[in-house]
């Protein structure tokens, strides 16, 4: 039996090996480009740049919900002072 699997395991890696490193199909020609790769350019000038966006929109809150804790426990400690500000 030990032989058996010994045998199946090699066949499949012998076919991954295949399938990886030689391939059934010729390779594809080399891709040219006969296109125009040139970048445009423009002549430098001194000038203003603006960019202003007006947006009409609302804030709408969602509806609160209650939290349950799955886990029960003590709080042992509050790391801020009373009358702290936090976010």
């Amino acid at each position: 039996m030990q032989i058996l699997k010994l045998l199946v395991w090699l066949v499949i890696a012998l076919a991954l090996v295949k399938f990886a490193f030689f391939p059934s199909k010729p390779p594809l020609p080399e891709m040219v480009g006969d296109g125009n790769f040139t970048l445009p350019t423009v002549a430098v000038s001194r000038g203003e740049i603006s960019h202003e966006i007006n947006l009409d929109a609302s804030v709408v809150r969602d509806e609160s919900e209650t939290v349950k804790s799955t886990a029960s426990g003590e709080i042992v400690w509050i790391y801020v002072s009373d009358g702290a500000t936090v976010n």
